[in-house]
């Protein structure tokens, strides 16, 4: 497969991305869309990986670092759900303070 494709495909998701991102208000749905931004950038290195081999062990620090804030991120929904009975970026800010 050609570069500039696998290259399109990785714009493409990190668009999709970026805007789950800016759009969404639940917790949830910001998490997925970081995963889909971190999977673009995966996506993109496994392609720069056919031409030389640093790029692929930076492709496993980005599925370790994907693996961490998944966990993360899900243990702070979780806290957020037991102290306020629902998911959103709200709670978090109600929580800090």
């Amino acid at each position: 497969m050609e570069l500039y494709l696998i290259q399109g495909l990785s714009l493409l998701t990190f668009t999709i991305g970026l805007y789950g991102i800016m759009t969404s208000k639940g917790g949830i749905k910001t998490l997925i869309s970081i995963e889909i931004l971190l999977n673009s950038s995966l996506i993109n290195l496994v392609a720069m990986g056919q031409y030389s081999s640093a790029p692929l062990v930076l492709a496993i620090f980005v599925i370790a670092v994907s693996v961490i804030e998944s966990a993360v991120g899900l243990s702070l929904m979780l806290a957020v759900y037991r102290k306020f009975g629902k998911i959103s970026i709200q709670s978090l800010r109600e929580m800090r303070n």
